[in-house]
Parts: C-alpha cells; sequence; structure tokens
C-alpha cells in the first residue's frame, strides 16, 4: 500500500521528481508510473492498480497536465473510486471543474513552504486512513481465550519494546537540519554530519543578493529546522552560482563583441545602432557595462557606432547655399563674417572648419568663413561691435596708409551700413558692410 499515487503530465518530469525525491527524502512512499510499471506490463491496469492501493492522490496541476487526457482519466478514476484527492498546483493554469473546489497546494512561489504543507496534509490523511483500516480490521476479528490470556502477560513486555521503539524514533532517529547558510560545502559536510546527517545532490543556483559569496550554501532541500532522519537522512545543498563579469568591448567590431560575449557564458541581446563617438560600426557602449556581475541568462546589449555624415564640400557657394546644403545633412551651421578675401571671394564661402569630407556625427557644429566687403575707413566715431551709417563715402583700403592708392581695395557709399571691427585711438576704423539678415558673431579681419 503506498502513502501517495502522482499523476502528472510527461512535461513537467522534473518538478514532480523534485517534488517525488523530497517526500521519499521525508519517508513517505509514493507511488510513480516511471518507478512501478515493470517492463512487458499492461500500463492502464497497473495504473489503476496504483490508484486503488493509494491512500491518497497528488494531481498535479499545470498548463500540460489539465490537456493531458491519461491525466483526466487517473483522477477521473480516483474520484469514482472515491480516493482522497489533493491538487498541486506546479504554475497558473485553469483547474478543472470537477477538481476545482478541493483544496490545493501551490508549488508557484514558495516551494519549501509549500512541502511542508504538502507533507502534513499527506500525513495527517495517512494516519487517520491507516487508523480506520485497523479498527475495521480489529472489528472483524476476534481473538481466542488463550491468545488473549498470552497477551495479557506479553503486553507489558510489548509496552516496553514500544517505548524503546518511539524514544528512538523521537530522540535518536529524527534530528532538525542545521542552518548551514553562507558555509562552503565542506564545511557545511562536517556540520551535517556532526547531527548524523549526510550530503544528497550538490546544485548551484543564483542569488539575487549581490553579497552572497560564490560557492557558499544559499539553501538546503529539507530546509533548516525540517526534521530529517539521523544516519540515512540526505541534505541536498544548493550553491551560490558565482555571476559573469561583463567583458569590455568597446572598439571591437559587431561580430568580435558577439563571439567574446559567447565564450565568456554570456547571453547577447539586442543590437542597437546609434549615432555616437568612436569609429563606424564598432562597439562604444554595453548594457549592463562593462564590470558589471551578471547571470549568464541576463541579455548584454551592444551598442554599435552608426555611419557619420561626410561634410560636402562649399567652399565656393554663396552663404545660402552653403547654409542649406549643409542642414540638408542635418548639420548645424555657424557662419564668420570676414573682409579677408572678399575681393576674390566676395559674399562666398572661403573656409570651413572640419573641413570637407571629415566625417561627424547629426548636430555637428560646422564654421563656415563669408566673404564680405570691407575694410579701414577714418571714422573716428564708434567702437568695435557698433553699426553705424558711414556719414560719407569712404575708400575702403587694406592698410591704414592713405597716403598711397595702392592700398585701395574698393569704395563704400554713403549712409551703407557699416560694422565696426576693430578701432584703433588714432581714428581708423575696420569695418564690413552690414546686411540686416545678419544675426552671428563675426570676426572681420584682412
Amino acid at each position: 500500500m503506498s502513502d501517495v499515487f502522482i499523476s502528472y503530465s510527461r512535461r513537467d518530469e522534473d518538478a514532480v521528481q523534485r517534488i517525488k525525491k523530497s517526500l521519499t527524502r521525508r519517508g513517505i512512499d509514493v507511488w510513480i508510473d516511471k518507478d512501478d510499471i515493470g517492463t512487458g506490463s499492461r500500463w492502464d491496469m497497473q495504473i489503476q492498480e496504483g490508484i486503488q492501493k493509494s491512500d491518497k492522490i497528488l494531481i498535479m496541476l499545470s498548463k500540460a497536465s489539465i490537456v493531458s487526457q491519461n491525466v483526466s482519466d487517473e483522477w477521473g478514476y480516483a474520484l469514482e473510486k472515491g480516493k482522497h484527492i489533493i491538487p498541486v498546483l506546479l504554475e497558473d493554469c485553469d483547474v478543472p471543474m470537477r477538481i476545482a473546489s478541493l483544496q490545493r497546494i501551490e508549488f508557484v512561489e514558495d516551494y519549501d513552504k509549500a512541502m511542508e504543507k504538502l507533507v502534513t496534509e499527506i500525513r495527517a490523511v495517512s494516519v487517520s486512513s491507516k487508523s480506520g483500516r485497523r479498527a475495521k480490521k480489529a472489528r472483524k476479528f476476534q481473538a481466542p481465550t488463550p491468545v488473549l490470556n498470552i497477551l495479557k502477560f506479553a503486553l507489558p513486555a510489548l509496552l516496553l519494546v514500544g517505548g524503546f521503539f518511539f524514544g528512538y524514533q523521537h530522540f535518536l532517529s529524527s534530528v532538525s537540519v542545521p542552518d548551514v547558510h553562507g558555509l562552503s560545502s565542506e564545511a557545511a559536510a562536517s556540520r551535517l554530519s556532526s547531527g548524523f546527517l549526510n550530503v544528497g545532490n550538490i546544485y548551484q543556483e543564483y542569488s539575487e543578493a549581490n553579497s552572497a559569496i560564490p560557492g557558499t550554501v544559499l539553501r538546503t532541500d529539507p530546509s533548516i529546522d525540517t526534521p530529517a532522519e539521523r544516519f540515512f537522512g540526505k541534505i541536498d545543498l544548493y550553491l551560490v552560482k558565482a555571476k559573469i563579469q561583463v567583458p569590455d568591448l568597446v572598439g571591437l567590431s559587431h561580430s568580435q563583441a558577439t563571439e567574446k560575449l559567447v565564450f565568456d557564458g554570456l547571453t547577447v541581446g539586442k543590437h542597437i545602432i546609434e549615432y555616437a563617438d568612436g569609429e563606424e560600426t564598432t562597439v562604444f557602449k554595453t548594457l549592463p557595462a562593462f564590470d558589471t556581475y551578471v547571470k549568464d541568462s541576463d541579455p548584454i546589449d551592444i551598442y554599435i557606432v552608426k555611419d557619420k555624415i561626410e561634410i560636402p564640400n562649399v567652399i565656393g557657394l554663396d552663404g545660402d547655399a552653403a547654409r542649406q546644403r549643409l542642414e540638408e545633412l542635418n548639420l548645424n551651421v555657424s557662419v564668420v563674417h570676414s573682409v579677408r578675401s572678399w575681393n576674390e571671394n566676395y559674399g562666398k564661402i572661403f573656409e570651413m572648419v572640419p573641413s570637407a569630407g571629415t566625417k561627424v556625427n547629426p548636430n555637428t557644429v560646422i564654421q563656415l568663413t563669408l566673404a564680405d566687403k570691407g575694410g579701414w575707413v577714418y571714422l573716428k566715431q564708434g567702437k568695435k561691435g557698433d553699426i553705424v551709417a558711414a556719414p560719407k563715402s569712404f575708400n575702403l583700403r587694406n592698410d591704414t596708409d592713405a597716403s598711397t592708392s595702392k592700398t585701395i581695395v574698393g569704395k563704400l557709399q554713403k549712409g551703407a551700413l557699416i560694422k565696426i571691427l576693430r578701432a584703433k585711438s588714432n581714428g581708423w576704423r575696420l569695418v564690413r558692410l552690414y546686411k540686416t539678415q545678419d544675426v552671428e558673431e563675426s570676426v572681420g579681419q584682412l
């Protein structure tokens, strides 16, 4: 006679085997098809017999099991036979209507707490069920008088022996699992052995706490303070799994970065292409960032430098045409007005910084130098930065030497708006022809 029969979907085998191991470790006899159906046996007959010979039936509920015909047949047969059914929820799913009203035990969040609740339920049912069967047998059987006389004299001895075994079970055979959290596997094994317990399987598991030390015990199964059998009790240890450091991928190509992440056992996330400083098509950052410690399942997003904009050559174009050409490429423009080259390039761009052919990101400022009409005039009024109307016609000179016509480079009409670029104390002013649409700060020179 088994304590429990487990009905489940093979898709949930890992979770079911873990529960089965935990129950067996706690002394509960489990019937499960994988272990209890022999080779060559009729499967359906063995299942029926397993249900009939089990005190209670555990129905493992999951998205896979609720659509399994085999599982449905098993719990339907158990209901017909009046078996005690305990639904066990492995994951959120739609519980079948016929068993939805039964009190279920949920393993969705806290495994240890759910396991203790399940063990308590199984043992409580087992005790009452077995007691009922013993009482039923007692009612059916009436011992002969000689046997009763023998029992009368043997009863004290039986009580003595029973007391010995009771004490053994409760004081020698059972012990609570000690707290081994934070210990190395060797230290944990030593502490367990001092309580006559043995180490079972050793697993690795990530801890959410950054302070957890890799290789130390994160938790145990059964959990701490849970009763376990001395000498025979095996305790599974779950050690803190070491996280992996995100490598420095900056400057690598996309393929090199991907290869590096895979080699280090990390998961490659999204590939994001953006404008940034650095060589085109190379990595400029990752998320999580370099030096961060992550789980091997955490995706690492790679950011790649997008192809940049090559600055076209606008030297020789009119100021407006040059500005339009650059702004169409999402570049910003700053114009510097100069009288240095107006004779050859009046109204044209004759310098640009950065130079043509340079590759830059969008919104980079391109400084253009525009040739404006201007020169030196003898005008005592006005200071640097003033915009005034010319009080008379002037010869524009490339020098303050007015003794020769060789310094004359042009004419300035009376009333023309001029901007004073420099002002000397001797009355000479360096000016340029000013247009009302000029809004940029200008630097004028010859």
